[in-house]
């Protein structure tokens, strides 16, 4: 049995990571100068998103 490299086991873990943030939707909204609380709100919960997403 051939032994994979370090180099070759992160190419494998790196591969597939771009996947995990495909079912997050775009932030695509204006906001406001300056930004309301809503506004900032929308960031937070998209950010959370993202965050929990990356956790897969």
């Amino acid at each position: 049995m051939m032994r994979k490299s370090p180099a070759m086991h992160n190419s494998t873990a790196l591969n597939g990571t771009s996947n995990n943030t495909n079912s997050i939707g775009t932030l695509d909204t204006s906001f406001s100068d300056p930004p309301t609380l809503a506004d900032l709100e929308a960031m937070r919960q998209k950010m959370n998103e993202m965050i929990l997403n990356g956790r897969r």
